[in-house]
C-alpha cells in the first residue's frame, strides 16, 4: 500500500483529476483535509492586526498631546506673591547674623531712602 500526499488547486475538480490520472475512486482511499480555515485566520489576522496597532499608536499619541495641551498656557502664569500691607514688618534688629553685614545693609537702605542727606 502506497501513501501519497497531494495538493489540489482551489479551482480544480477532484473527480476530474482522478479520471485524468486513470485512477478508480472505488479502489482508492481518499482523505480530504481542508486547510482553508487556517488561511482564512491568517488573512483576517493580517488585516486586523495592522489596523489595531495603528489605532493603539494614535491613541497613545493623542493621549500625550492632550497632556501637553493642558499645560500649554501655564508658561505665562506668574509665580509672584502678592504683597499685602497687613504682613508683619521685619527689621534688621529682628534678623540674627553677622552684625557688620547688618550694619552695612542698614547704611545702604538709609542711603536709598534719603539719598540727599548723607
Amino acid at each position: 500500500m502506497f501513501n501519497y500526499r497531494l495538493f489540489k488547486e482551489s479551482n480544480s475538480d477532484i473527480y476530474q483529476l482522478f479520471n485524468d490520472a486513470g485512477v478508480s475512486l472505488s479502489s482508492t482511499k481518499v482523505v480530504v483535509q481542508d486547510q482553508s480555515a487556517f488561511n482564512d485566520w491568517v488573512g483576517i489576522l493580517g488585516t486586523v492586526l495592522p489596523v489595531a496597532l495603528m489605532v493603539l499608536f494614535f491613541y497613545f499619541i493623542f493621549r500625550q498631546a492632550r497632556g501637553a495641551q493642558e499645560s500649554i498656557f501655564s508658561f505665562g502664569q506668574s509665580r509672584a506673591k502678592v504683597f499685602s500691607k497687613d504682613t508683619p514688618r521685619i527689621s534688621f534688629s529682628d534678623v540674627a547674623g553677622v552684625d557688620e553685614a547688618k550694619q552695612e545693609l542698614t547704611e545702604i537702605v538709609d542711603f536709598l531712602k534719603k539719598p540727599g542727606e548723607i
